[in-house]
Order: C-alpha cells, then sequence, then structure tokens
C-alpha cells in the first residue's frame, strides 16, 4: 500500500565543474550525465557531461533567460533558452507594400514591386535591373528658367520704377536657389538704374541688395536669395527697375535673368 508524504522535498544539489562553469547538479540520468541542474553561468555550447533534453536554471537570468534546455548532445551540448510569454512572437504581420506574415512556425514577408526592380524575400535581396531613373527615385528636380527682356517690355510704374513678369511661375512645393543676371545692356536715359528679383509681393525676394543695371555688364552678381525659398503657393516672377527721377526717361536696356529652382516630384 502506497504511503502520502506530506513533505516538502529538499534537494541541496552537488556542485560540480561539468564543461565550462560549476554548476549544482540536481540530478542524473542512468548514464551518469545532468538531467537537471542550475547555476550562475549558462553552460558553454559544445561541453561534455549533459543529457540530451537536460534543463538548466540560470540563477542570475532574466525575462526569457532564466530556464534553458540542451538541444545539443551529451558530448556536446547545445543549451537555448526557453520561450517564455514575454518572448513568444504571437503574429508578423505584413505592412503596407508588404505581403506574408503568420502567427506561427517560418514567417516570410515579401515587398511588392510592381516595376519588378527590386524584390525582397526571406533572407533575399534581388536587383533585377541596374538602373534607376528620377521617377524611380522621386527625387526633387533641379530646373533652370532663362528669359531675355528690353527695357520696352517693361510696364512703367508711372513713377521711378518700371515692371516685366517672367513668363516663369515658381510652382508650389519648389525652393529657389539663385538667381543670375547676364549679358546687360545698359539701362540709360536717366541717371542710374537698380534691379530687384521678387515675386509682385516680395520685391526682392529672389536676390539681395539693388544690383546696378545702369551699366552695361556681361555679368552681375544677384546676391543670395534673401525671402522665403520655399513656395507654399506658385509665384510668378517679377523684376522691377528703377530708376532714379522717372522710369519714363529710361531710353535703352537689355538683360537675361536665369532662376535656379528645385521641384519636388
Amino acid at each position: 500500500m502506497s504511503k502520502k508524504f506530506n513533505r516538502a522535498i529538499e534537494i541541496g544539489g552537488e556542485e560540480r565543474i561539468v564543461g565550462t562553469p560549476s554548476v549544482d547538479i540536481l540530478e542524473y540520468n542512468k548514464t551518469g550525465k545532468v538531467r537537471r541542474a542550475e547555476g550562475a553561468t549558462v553552460p558553454t555550447d559544445g561541453d561534455a557531461g549533459y543529457a540530451k533534453g537536460c534543463s538548466f536554471v540560470h540563477t542570475d537570468g532574466g525575462v526569457a533567460t532564466t530556464t534553458y534546455i540542451n538541444e545539443g548532445s551529451d558530448t556536446s551540448c547545445d543549451f537555448n533558452a526557453v520561450e517564455s510569454a514575454a518572448s513568444t512572437v504571437t503574429g508578423v504581420t505584413a505592412g503596407a507594400g508588404m505581403t506574408g506574415g503568420g502567427t506561427e512556425g517560418s514567417v516570410t514577408l515579401n515587398v511588392i514591386n510592381t516595376d519588378g526592380k527590386i524584390t525582397v524575400g526571406a533572407d533575399t535581396l534581388d536587383i533585377t535591373t541596374n538602373t534607376l531613373v528620377n521617377s524611380d527615385l522621386k527625387v526633387p528636380v533641379l530646373r533652370v528658367y532663362q528669359e531675355t527682356f528690353a527695357f520696352g517690355d517693361m510696364t512703367d510704374g508711372e513713377g521711378t520704377s518700371g515692371t516685366f513678369d517672367l513668363t516663369l511661375t515658381i510652382p508650389e512645393g519648389a525652393i529657389v536657389t539663385q538667381s543670375f543676371i547676364d549679358d546687360v545692356t545698359g539701362f540709360a536715359g536717366d541717371t542710374s538704374a537698380v534691379i530687384t528679383i521678387g515675386d509682385g509681393t516680395d520685391v526682392d525676394r529672389y536676390n539681395t541688395g539693388t544690383p546696378n543695371v545702369f551699366a552695361t555688364a556681361d555679368h552681375i552678381s544677384a546676391g543670395a536669395v534673401s525671402g522665403t525659398a520655399y513656395h507654399a503657393d506658385a509665384k510668378t516672377v517679377t523684376v522691377t527697375i528703377t530708376s532714379n527721377a522717372d522710369f519714363t526717361n529710361v531710353s535703352a536696356g537689355e538683360l537675361t535673368i536665369t532662376i535656379f529652382y528645385y521641384q519636388s516630384v
């Protein structure tokens, strides 16, 4: 007749060096290999003396690093952590532009690539073409606009200034980086003439200062962009030339304006 034993069993263990670390052995199997043990250091992979399936409690472990099992052999151990609730992945979901996923086992995610140039799969990255163009990269495009006008093309402001609107419209989202003034035939007839390049509201948005265009010159510095470079709205480029007394006195003059800007795509 069996007899109940209603007391807890205290296992003192046997402290020994098995392989590399010193461990407390709690149980051997019938061939003398360690079946259960614990210690501050997890046995080193390749150590001998631990039975296949040996369980080991890492006394200095934490979440997902406390319980280990030997998945190697008794001559060459391979202890791996046993997953806990905190370390278990319950599902992998494919995000935007991807396919695949799953809740268990081997999971694969693939990138959807309609143009067939890049394919990403399990442990692979395949680039099927060696040419990428702007439409692939979706990067801003640097654009250059150039226009020449003469004094007769300008609108007299009935004062000291005249204006000319370039055909160019800076598009929404663009960033202007620089303006140039070239091939200047002096705007003569009065005693002076200076230029600004703006958007009709901010008269010198696209330049700095008031460059002199009274005299003939090959190139004149427009200076840096002094206004807001980024365009929240589309703007027409307006050139203003201001004389000393009255713009009506201006009887000559021609120049070329060049605008550099980045346009988003």
